[in-house]
């Protein structure tokens, strides 16, 4: 069997996290991808990464950026909107505006003209969704859907969650069901999935019913 001894090593970018730094670690290079073989120079590459970035964890992200494949830890949410402005509003260089601001809130309100509007509407098709960690900004429909999938992630861990805890009391709840005190028992179901305020006070209830 023939091994080959690297030439000489170059660094590229991952197209995934766009990492261009190497550090260094006790094991060696991390997080980083070698080619397996070298190219017709001999050059092995290697790929940095963050460590947040799938090419590199080998791990499906629950909710993705649509861009670039990195996973969707935190957003920032604007949403589009037109105001009516006076035609005449001047803005900076001569421009007049044509009656009409059009963009992000974050956007439109940073705008000089934004101060006389009279009228304000939305306007999805500019809502804007920052992105983190990878950085990019999905505008309209795109954004949308990244917000759609990440409160469906949070709804059912939010399920998962109250799952566990009404599993937690099982044996109170089946106590208080033979009791004939079962729309107490519902009622404990229901606050923990929709109404957390209310979960401690019919617990307690449950146990002075059935100590």
């Amino acid at each position: 069997m023939t091994t080959t001894t690297p030439t000489s090593y170059q660094i590229g970018t991952c197209t995934t996290c766009r990492c261009t730094d190497l550090s260094s670690s006790h094991d060696g290079l991390s997080p980083h991808t070698k080619a397996t073989e070298p190219d017709s120079d001999g050059v092995w590459w290697l790929w940095p990464h963050h460590d947040w970035c799938p090419t590199w964890t080998g791990e499906q992200p629950e909710v993705a950026c649509p861009q670039c494949g990195a996973p969707v830890l935190a957003y920032d949410f604007s949403p589009g909107v037109v105001l009516t402005v006076p035609q005449a509003v001047v803005l900076p260089g001569g421009h007049v505006t044509d009656g009409h601001l059009l963009g992000s809130m974050d956007e439109v309100f940073d705008h000089p003209g934004a101060a006389s509007y009279s009228k304000r509407e939305a306007a999805p098709d500019f809502d804007k969704v920052m992105v983190s960690p990878c950085g990019h900004q999905l505008q309209g429909g795109e954004g949308r859907a990244v917000l759609t999938a990440v409160g469906k992630v949070a709804a059912a861990q939010a399920e998962a969650e109250a799952d566990v805890e009404i599993a937690r009391h099982a044996g109170l709840l089946t106590a208080v069901e033979a009791a004939g005190h079962g729309r107490l028992a519902d009622a404990y179901r229901a606050a923990v999935r929709r109404r957390p305020g209310e979960v401690s006070g019919l617990l307690a209830a449950m146990k002075a019913l059935v100590p």
